[in-house]
């Protein structure tokens, strides 16, 4: 079947939905769209490439979401993404484990544990590209940008 081979480039339209929903594009729309692909994607797919893949898919997203740190260590984004490419397929294995419906928990819990964990780096949260929607985020008041991500 055809459409069994596009699963594969799932993680990687997630990767650039969630990029664009940054800036310097600014797409904040696309911020929870971003992981619908990552949902389809976990629900079609088990095993290593899955694993391997969706972390492909999160580098690609990391590499050109930290691309300003190049500005003070040229090769800081390559780095800091094999890292933080990590989060996609935790994030995956989340999803089959606990069901889609917990799918909010899962993506928050690993933005915090990304932004907690080994120093952290608290950037390119989904809740960050809600910014220009102002009755949106007035519920960070309440619990902060991790309930804006929740939404």
């Amino acid at each position: 079947m055809p459409f069994q081979k596009l699963k594969w480039g799932l993680p990687f339209l997630s990767a650039l939905m969630f990029w664009a929903s940054f800036h310097p594009l600014n797409l904040g729309f696309l911020g929870y769209f971003s992981l619908v692909p990552l949902l389809l994607y976990a629900q079609m797919t088990s095993g290593r490439k899955s694993f391997f893949v969706a972390w492909a898919g999160g580098y690609v997203a990391f590499l050109l979401g930290y691309s300003w740190f190049a500005y003070t260590v040229p090769v800081g984004p390559w780095l800091v993404a094999i890292y933080m490419g990590l989060w996609f397929p935790v994030f995956v294995l989340l999803v089959r484990r606990l069901g889609i419906l917990w799918s909010p928990v899962a993506w928050v819990a690993t933005e915090a544990l990304r932004s907690l964990l080994f120093g952290g780096l608290p950037w390119l949260l989904i809740g960050y590209t809600q910014h220009d929607l102002l009755y949106l985020i007035q519920i960070a008041d309440l619990g902060g940008i991790w309930l804006v991500s929740l939404l």
